[in-house]
């Protein structure tokens, strides 16, 4: 065990005196005072730590749930394009087929045909005209134009028939009464009913050129 000694005098120290006895001389600090203990270190305070995982698979997940709404929405749109354009496309076939009768009395009309086929031709035409609905606005005003050139068509063989009347020129007269479009200079000459065919089929072709760019419109417009 090891003594204190007093520095001044090196007698021995007397435990618990803060002075020598030998001498008087001051000790400070007193050698037997225990050591000043160090502070305990302050206690680490345990902060949860985030957990990123979670917080990383949330935005994943809102992200995710964002894309899919996103999507629903691109896939809700492409669905009803394309509904709407295989309506537009079955509409555009009804009208073709119209057309297509249409069309058949017009190449006859231009190429020559006797009088029983042309007539099996304008009844065709005129019964696809008779059960065709139009769908909208623009498929309406080109069966208008279609419509239109079926009456030539029919009036046409009306006054054909005339040639086959015991009294054709009574006949053409009271045809000529009944319809005022026809052109009041036609006079009963021979080939009147001639000439009356002919006038009809070019007020015909007229409505027919007209129905040819509406159906090609709508074609476009169904593309676009």
């Amino acid at each position: 065990m090891d003594v204190a000694r007093c520095a001044a005098c090196g007698d021995q120290l007397i435990e618990e005196k803060s002075f020598c006895a030998s001498c008087g001389t001051v000790v400070n600090p007193s050698p037997f005072a225990d050591p000043v203990a160090s502070p305990a270190p302050a206690a680490v305070r345990n902060v949860p730590k985030p957990k990123t995982s979670w917080i990383v698979a949330g935005v994943i997940l809102a992200i995710v749930l964002a894309g899919g709404s996103i999507g629903g929405v691109v896939m809700a749109q492409n669905r009803a394009a394309e509904r709407s354009a295989a309506t537009r496309a079955s509409r555009l076939g009804e009208l073709k087929s119209l057309y297509a009768a249409a069309v058949a009395v017009e190449s006859a009309s231009e190429v020559g045909v006797n009088y029983s086929d042309y007539g099996r031709l304008v009844r065709e035409a005129a019964a696809a005209l008779a059960v065709y609905e139009p769908k909208d606005a623009d498929a309406k005003a080109v069966a208008a134009d279609l419509g239109a050139a079926i009456d030539f068509y029919k009036s046409a063989n009306d006054v054909w028939a005339i040639k086959f009347d015991d009294s054709p020129a009574v006949a053409f007269t009271d045809f000529k009464a009944e319809h005022p479009e026809l052109d009041a200079k036609l006079e009963l000459a021979g080939g009147y009913v001639d000439n009356a065919i002919q006038e009809y089929w070019a007020k015909a072709a007229i409505e027919m050129d007209a129905a040819r760019k509406g159906l090609s419109d709508y074609d476009n417009s169904g593309k676009r």
